[in-house]
């Protein structure tokens, strides 16, 4: 046989072909500009080890003992152990640092499993067990049933986050937590709102009211539907809602104010208990909290939250990739009125990847006497940024009445014999209001906006 071969001028001809296609594949990557990376995830900071023996003693200020991973740890009423660590990390070997601030190391959900990608597959196909199994929210759980809306939500969900870290500044564990811990206030009318809740049929409906004159970390800016202050045979069963990520801007009438800032806007069932970290039923909620301190850079990211949790009754990180800006979906409790209602779901709909979070919580089910779309300073001693107008679109609650399911309605809307009110915090030393609460701008009563103060007699305002 005779053996093929290939002559000089041949070689020489496919070696030329071979250099100039490297150069055109070399000028063509230097074209394109790299892809970002994405932001690295926090990192532990404090210090982590083997459990702080302490943690499992109980003192004068730590006396709640609750089990976790096999130990027994002992709390405070902030649901801290004498390290400052919640049992949850505690158990980790975590303690946070005594300044600034911290992150735990990540906790798993397990089992996590991730939705089938979309273009292989279209979510608003999956069963409702893969739904399930997915972190993902039913049908029935979305705008009262209303499929455009549930299809926008479930083709969205591009990858599940399967983890978290708990927050701390100096020493502490962040707590988007009850109303008014440690404030004080006076009720005052709500105008326009001093009569009847729209829809109640009896004579003994309580009024509406602002509540005005909140002062100290953890008071609310918020609309709130409210059955805590008198007894009616039904209960808020869930709430959800649409709002963007805010901007914790800084002091517009001094440049030089560094002051750290910090402000988490949120959804919940629950919040008008003083149950924090005791295992008793408390609030049950999903948002968004930005802060921003020297010199840590500005930090947003999507939290969950159980307050009545004595095991972690602190915000978890769970959307770490979160930008200002970004329009958060919030959906929390149970889809029907028989289910448990420690069921959270947050959404960043602006991010591609991990872009969501959906799951029961560990802890309490929440007090269904309440049900609220909120703005607060998670951080003591850390004062409310200038964060503009917040707006909150969409915020609705599901109730329930006599044993029937009445479905989902906004949240000026009440059930019969309840009412809702209106926080406004003031500032600490002028008591002017650190932001006005707007009435709803629309007919369902379920859009609204919160507007921060800019003047200098609202700078305090923590």
């Amino acid at each position: 046989m005779q053996r093929l071969t290939m002559t000089p001028s041949r070689w020489r001809f496919l070696f030329t072909l071979s250099v100039l296609a490297t150069l055109l594949v070399g000028l063509s990557a230097a074209a394109r500009p790299p892809k970002a990376a994405d932001p690295a995830p926090a990192q532990p900071t404090g210090s982590v080890g083997p459990i702080d023996p302490r943690t499992l003693q109980p003192d004068d200020t730590h006396t709640l003992a609750v089990p976790d991973g096999g130990y027994t740890f002992y709390i405070d009423t902030h649901g801290e152990t004498v390290t400052g660590a919640v049992p949850d990390d505690a158990l980790m070997g975590f303690t946070p640092a005594a300044t600034g601030e911290s992150t735990s190391p990540a906790h798993q959900l397990i089992p996590c499993e991730q939705p089938t990608p979309q273009g292989l597959r279209d979510h608003a196909t999956f069963t409702d067990e893969e739904l399930d199994r997915f972190g993902l929210p039913h049908l029935n759980q979305v705008g009262n049933g209303n499929l455009e809306e549930w299809q926008n939500i479930v083709r969205l969900a591009t990858e599940r986050s399967c983890s978290w870290t708990d927050s701390y500044h100096d020493g502490h564990v962040d707590t988007a937590a009850n109303v008014g811990r440690g404030s004080t206030g006076v009720k005052a009318t709500m105008p326009g709102h001093s009569l009847a809740p729209r829809h109640n049929t009896t004579s003994d409906y309580q009024s509406n009211f602002r509540w005005q004159g909140m002062t100290g970390v953890n008071s609310w800016g918020a609309w709130a539907d409210d059955a805590v202050n008198f007894s009616f045979p039904g209960y808020y069963y869930a709430s959800e809602g649409y709002t963007h990520a805010i901007n914790p801007n800084g002091n517009p009438n001094n440049g030089l104010d560094v002051r750290a800032r910090a402000a988490a806007v949120w959804l919940g069932i629950g919040g008008f208990q003083n149950n924090q970290c005791t295992g008793a039923p408390s609030l049950v909620q999903t948002g968004e909290e930005s802060t921003w301190s020297v010199p840590a850079p500005d930090h947003t990211f999507g939290f969950i939250d159980n307050t009545g949790s004595t095991q972690n009754c602190g915000v978890r990180n769970v959307l770490p990739y979160v930008v200002k800006g970004d329009l958060m979906y919030m959906n929390t409790g149970c889809e029907y009125a028989s289910a448990p209602c420690t069921h959270v779901f947050v959404q960043d709909q602006t991010q591609p990847s991990p872009n969501y979070y959906g799951g029961y919580m560990d802890g309490p089910a929440p007090n269904t006497q309440s049900a609220e779309c909120a703005v607060e300073n998670p951080i003591p001693d850390w004062i409310l940024p200038w964060f503009g107008t917040l707006d909150f679109q969409f915020c609705r609650v599901s109730f329930s009445e006599f044993g029937l399911n009445y479905g989902e309605t906004g949240m000026g809307n009440v059930i019969p014999n309840g009412h809702y009110s209106v926080f406004e915090q003031q500032d600490k030393y002028t008591h002017y209001n650190c932001y006005v609460v707007t009435n709803f701008t629309d007919a369902n009563n379920w859009t609204f906006n919160i507007v921060r103060d800019t003047s200098v007699n609202t700078q305090d305002c923590d």
